[in-house]
């Protein structure tokens, strides 16, 4: 469990669903792009701290070795866990918006940071297939995340070589799907 990163992805997930449950609606009217306003990055701002130290738990799973969704195939499939799949492919839409909020408020080092974080669950999800429903998942995730980078490249910042550094890093990542 101590290098398994999909743990750490589902209970990311989880906590995420356990944090927007009723506030969810509210969270999706945010109008979250590359260069939100004034006023909907002020609305958006007590979710992002909310999910902050969730989001935190994507980072520390980029650097774990290994993936096991623990999703065995039985029969009949009805009785697999697969919500954990759909916690962990919601938890990508927060990323995104993270990304999003970031870059409106001028921090695209977090902003691409967010956007590699979300681009490693789709790569967990390819990892260990047990279901078929696991490469579409996968494929949902690298699309919000193609979004994501879609949205900021225009006007990303790399105002130094770190920041260049990562942002071929998250460029690589793409390359890599």
């Amino acid at each position: 469990d101590e290098q398994n990163a999909a743990i750490l992805l589902m209970r990311a997930g989880e906590e995420i669903r356990d944090q927007f449950g009723k506030d969810w609606l509210e969270y999706d009217n945010i109008k979250w792009g590359s260069s939100m306003t004034a006023a909907e990055i002020a609305k958006a701002q007590p979710f992002r701290q909310r999910e902050a130290a969730t989001l935190a738990l994507v980072r520390q799973a980029r650097a774990r070795p290994l993936i096991d969704w623990r999703i065995r195939y039985t029969f009949p499939s009805d009785n697999m866990p697969l919500n954990r799949l759909n916690l962990v492919k919601d938890l990508t839409y927060h990323l995104k918006n993270a990304a999003l909020y970031a870059h409106s408020t001028g921090d695209d080092v977090a902003a691409i940071q967010f956007l590699r974080d979300a681009l490693f669950i789709s790569k967990s999800l390819d990892q260990d297939v047990a279901t078929l429903f696991q490469p579409m998942i996968a494929t949902t995730s690298i699309v919000t995340a193609c979004q994501g980078v879609e949205s900021i490249a225009p006007t990303l910042v790399t105002p130094d070589a770190a920041t260049a550094a990562d942002a071929q890093k998250l460029l690589a990542d793409l390359l890599d799907e």
